[in-house]
């Protein structure tokens, strides 16, 4: 059988205002409000490649002294021309 509080313990926890919640602190601003004035106005586009055509990819950056992102601009570029699309993947040009 459980015992019944006794009246003092009844009387203190009944004064007692419930202790409000932790604050939690503010949650940093997500990445893409820090993002870099170069990428505003822009999107990231992703595919699924090969592992070793990735890899040809970043060998022929390095050996054209070029970067990834330069290439597949002109990859993109060149998919539009031969669809007979305007050419707007080199920094937003026609």
């Amino acid at each position: 059988m459980t015992r019944k509080p006794s009246s003092l313990v009844t009387a203190t926890q009944r004064d007692r205002a419930p202790a409000p919640p932790p604050e939690i602190p503010a949650a940093a601003p997500p990445a893409a409000a820090t993002r870099s004035g170069s990428r505003k106005g822009k999107k990231t586009i992703a595919f699924w490649a090969d592992t070793a055509a990735a890899r040809q990819l970043r060998r022929l950056a390095a050996d054209e002294d070029s970067t990834v992102q330069d290439l597949m601009l002109e990859a993109l570029d060149d998919l539009f021309r031969k669809k007979n699309l305007p050419r707007i993947a080199q920094d937003g040009r026609v």
